[in-house]
C-alpha cells in the first residue's frame, strides 16, 4: 500500500454511498490518502482519511467513487429524491454518479479522484 500524506488541509470530500450510492458531501482536514493499488494482482482501490470538520478522530471514506476538493462550503450534491418525494435513481445505479460529475462537479477541480477504483491526482495549490 502507498501512502499520500497530508498537511490537514480543508478539503471536501465527495462520495457514493456504501448503502445506496447516491453522493454524499463531508468537509474536513485531509489526512492522507492511501492507495491500495496492486496491479500484478489485479486489485485497484483507495482510501480517503479525513478528520471531519468539528470532531478529533479520523474517518476513513471507502467508497467506489470519491473526489477530494480543496476548501469548504463547496455546493451541495444534488437531492436524491424528486419534488414528489422519490429517488431518481435506484440504489448503486451508476447514475447516480453521472448526474453529479454532469452538475456540481464540473466546476470543481480535484485534488484526488478515486473512480473505477482508479486513483487521479494532482499536485495541491
Amino acid at each position: 500500500m502507498r501512502t499520500i500524506p497530508a498537511d490537514r488541509e480543508k478539503v471536501t470530500v465527495y462520495f457514493a454511498s456504501e448503502m445506496t450510492g447516491r453522493i454524499l458531501k463531508r468537509e474536513g482536514r485531509l489526512v492522507r490518502v492511501d492507495d491500495y493499488t496492486q496491479p500484478e494482482r489485479g486489485h485497484r482501490g483507495a482510501d480517503v482519511v479525513i478528520v471531519r470538520k468539528g470532531a478529533r478522530s479520523e474517518e476513513r471514506i471507502s467508497s467506489s467513487f470519491w473526489v477530494v476538493v480543496d476548501g469548504w462550503d463547496r455546493p451541495d450534491p444534488p437531492s436524491p429524491s424528486d419534488d414528489d418525494g422519490r429517488y431518481r435513481h435506484a440504489s448503486f445505479d451508476p447514475a447516480w454518479v453521472d448526474e453529479f460529475l454532469r452538475g456540481v462537479g464540473t466546476g470543481l477541480s480535484a485534488r484526488f479522484t478515486l473512480m473505477s477504483k482508479t486513483l487521479s491526482s494532482r499536485p495541491a495549490s
